[in-house]
């Protein structure tokens, strides 16, 4: 098995259009090498850029939710509260 993909390699991994994978690539965000005219990915590379992203991404979530506790109470956060319509 190959430890290297192309931009529709890289794409599938991600789940992105093959536009996006190269968009990523071009613009320095996902690391990659421009060879013999495309682009090409370590799919190690590849995880480690998504498990990395996935990990900022659950923080700045955990952040804000920590942030809303505080201004607003524990109980705006999560499920809403079922309201009781009285006729």
């Amino acid at each position: 098995m190959s430890e290297t993909v192309d931009t529709r390699g890289a794409a599938e991994l991600l789940h992105v259009s093959e536009k996006t994978a190269a968009k990523l690539a071009r613009e320095g965000e996902l690391p990659a090498v421009w060879l013999a005219g495309s682009w090409l990915f370590l799919k190690s590379d590849i995880i480690s850029w998504l498990m990395d992203r996935a990990r900022e991404e659950q923080r700045f979530r955990k952040e804000q939710i920590q942030a809303a506790v505080q201004i607003q109470g524990p109980r705006s956060v999560g499920r809403p509260r079922k309201i009781q319509v009285v006729n």
